[in-house]
């Protein structure tokens, strides 16, 4: 069965249906990329887990055609760079645009999409623009490379018709910029990381954001937040389990320490996304070790979690 003879998904046949009218070809394109960008997530199984769930993902990947009942309203389809890019290309040559998924590299294995307009190729990366697409920021991976590569301006203007806005960069910088200044005297890494994850967890589209695109998310704020000095006291592990449903099977965990004086000892603070709260929550250790034991956590790489004691076996047994 081709693609034209499926019916169409809600989800598809509402991006198609939906092209505003009078757009060219490349502002189409641009409508289509932006609005199946919110439809997306990351596999993060691909990312975090083993290496033979990485080669399963990605062979059945390889072997799958893209298939527009695969994408609902309402919930994110987990996918890798290959799903989304064919699906994407799929999307184009339903409308008429000549479009095909590869890569630069034979030798790399993530693919793009490459689409041909009025003879000119362009190339675009809607993985990698999924997190902020999800977030109403410039995108940073749509025909931004080669002879045929668009200014910030071209695209500026190109979204302005397709009525796409950037109001998530003005929200984000007005908290980094109120955060920065808020946080310049604090010397508690503690206090600086409970502070930023207070404040960017009310941005709007945060708590929409998968595990993959919160995660870089984080990344990116913490990079710019904390100084030189607080890195080194800055630890990120990521805790999976093999047991439950997909969505609780990975967990970001934050740790910080500081020196506190009065007891001449490191002070640790740890903070966790809870699916159940959907933000970052502060987590005692006796906490922390409850739901390693209960669920049976393991950490990527088995990376040691920093001033955590694991249990005796007295105290499991307890």
């Amino acid at each position: 069965m081709t693609i034209k003879q499926r019916i169409f998904n809600n989800a598809v046949e509402r991006i198609i249906s939906n092209i505003p009218e009078n757009l060219t070809d490349l502002e189409k394109a641009r409508y289509i990329y932006v609005s199946l960008g919110k439809l997306f997530c990351f596999e993060e199984k691909f990312l975090f887990g083993k290496a033979k769930t990485e080669d399963h993902i990605y062979r059945k990947a390889l072997s799958s055609s893209p298939s527009f009942a695969d994408l609902k309203d309402g919930r994110k389809k987990k996918a890798v760079c290959i799903n989304i890019s064919r699906m994407y290309s799929a999307i184009l040559r339903e409308i008429g645009i000549k479009a095909r998924s590869g890569r630069d590299d034979l030798e790399d294995k993530h693919e793009d999409t490459f689409f041909e307009i009025d003879g000119v190729t362009y190339k675009a990366d809607l993985t990698n623009d999924i997190k902020f697409i999800q977030l109403n920021l410039p995108t940073r991976h749509f025909a931004v490379t080669g002879s045929s590569a668009l200014t910030s301006e071209d695209l500026k203007e190109i979204d302005s018709h397709i009525g796409y806005s950037y109001f998530g960069e003005q929200l984000i910088n007005a908290t980094m910029e109120e955060l920065s200044s808020e946080l310049e005297h604090e010397d508690m890494l503690g206090n600086k990381v409970s502070r930023i994850l207070e404040a960017t967890s009310n941005i709007p589209g945060i708590q929409n954001l998968e595990f993959v695109e919160r995660d870089s998310f984080y990344d990116f704020m913490f990079k710019r937040l904390l100084s030189k000095n607080d890195k080194p006291r800055f630890h990120k592990n990521v805790l999976y389990t093999q047991d439950g449903d997909d969505r609780n099977n990975f967990h970001i965990l934050y740790t910080t320490h500081d020196f506190d004086k009065k007891t001449q000892k490191n002070k640790f603070r740890r903070f966790i996304f809870s699916n159940a709260h959907n933000r970052f929550i502060e987590i005692s250790d006796e906490e922390l070790l409850s739901i390693i034991d209960k669920n049976h956590f393991r950490t990527h790489y088995a990376k040691r979690i920093p001033g955590l004691h694991p249990r005796k076996r007295k105290d499991k047994d307890k």
